[in-house]
């Protein structure tokens, strides 16, 4: 245990000094970290553990996912979108300008963006895609600048480099695996708490100096990261519904005010996902805050996860939703939190971990064969 924990740190401290080193000219390079590490997260299997390899096209995708609320329209600054780069057609500036041209509120939604015109943003996402894979992977792993700019491929391997045409970078045959060096990927899922917080920062550093006047650093990260950026007030009655008028976790009917929770919180993985929202009363909702929710709680969630009445939900909503990809969040979330760790039961309430219980509650999210 202690090499495992010694590597963990030194994957660490080269990954910010990653971030630290060189001159940063956009946030390509911290949005691809998050995008990584949530990829990461999102195929840790709940019986295998982490993943050895990703996809870079899903990671480019995620990126695009990352970037699409931060092209709404933020009131402090002149003209309404944020610059995230000195240079022009970014990945942001083209989502605000698709933004712009089809109407689309600052609350709206990927899954809005891609209704209101299919087939444009299909085009828009491919484009988006091919630049990410041609630049900030490849890119990625070099510490300084310039000529003096070197590639420590202490994350991941890979199979092309920046010269590539994107109609090669985008092809269906195209080798786009990261192939993550030994431990990395069990090191992305189990730093991921604590990493997340730091590229944040940075990011929000970097933002600030690009946009002249933005002195309200909450506001600015509120509108960066913040969870209520999507509009999940339309689930509140469906989710409600579904749970019979009662509240997720204390399971009394709720008179009080119905709030959305995350129930894997937004701090360990933004998955605004369908499987990963409930209903709760104000109170529980309050008190649950950013903790992992306690064994019975999580018991009910994988029956709800893997039970059939989300999908008629999803259905009438048109809401998204990924059973897969939640249940690996929900696995990367608790997998290696240690024996002993506390676990939100009820108001001012705890429970102590037990890694074999949680085992046993997660081997049922894997689908049977």
């Amino acid at each position: 245990m202690p090499r495992v924990a010694d590597d963990a740190v030194r994957f660490a401290e080269q990954l910010l000094s990653l971030v630290d080193t060189g001159r940063t000219s956009s946030t390509y390079k911290l949005a691809t970290l998050l995008a990584l590490i949530d990829v990461a997260v999102e195929s840790t299997d709940p019986v295998d553990g982490a993943p050895t390899r990703v996809r870079a096209k899903r990671v480019a995708e995620r990126v695009v996912e990352l970037y699409w609320p931060q092209s709404a329209v933020y009131g402090a600054v002149p003209g309404g979108a944020l610059v995230q780069s000195p240079q022009a057609g970014v990945i942001p500036a083209r989502l605000a300008d698709w933004r712009q041209r089809h109407g689309i509120g600052s609350r709206a939604t990927l899954d809005d963006a891609r209704r209101v015109d299919p087939a444009g943003w299909t085009d828009l996402e491919h484009d988006l895609v091919a630049r990410v894979l041609q630049m900030p992977i490849p890119r990625l792993q070099r510490f300084g600048d310039g000529a003096r700019a070197t590639e420590r491929r202490f994350i991941f391997d890979y199979a092309w480099h920046d010269k590539e045409s994107p109609g090669r970078l985008m092809a269906v045959e195209f080798d786009d695996w990261l192939h993550l060096q030994p431990g990395v990927g069990e090191h992305l899922v189990r730093l991921a708490p604590l990493l997340r917080p730091v590229i944040h920062s940075k990011w929000i550093d970097l933002v600030a100096a690009y946009n002249a006047g933005l002195h309200d650093v909450r506001q600015l990260d509120e509108f960066l990261f913040g969870a209520q950026r999507v509009n999940l007030d339309v689930l509140r009655e469906p989710l409600t519904d579904l749970q019979m008028g009662r509240c997720f976790y204390c399971d009394l009917p709720m008179r009080r005010a119905v709030h959305v929770d995350h129930f894997i919180p937004w701090s360990r993985n933004p998955d605004n996902r369908l499987d990963n929202l409930v209903a709760a009363d104000d109170r529980c909702n309050a008190s649950k805050s950013a903790s992992l929710a306690s064994h019975p709680h999580l018991a009910s969630w994988v029956a709800r996860t893997t039970g059939s009445r989300l999908d008629d939900l999803a259905s009438a909503t048109g809401w998204q939703r990924d059973a897969v990809a939640s249940a690996h969040t929900a696995a990367a979330s608790y997998r290696w939190m240690p024996a002993g760790a506390r676990l939100w039961s009820s108001v001012d309430d705890y429970e102590e971990l037990d890694p074999d219980r949680i085992g046993s509650l997660l081997a049922l999210l894997r689908p049977s064969p």
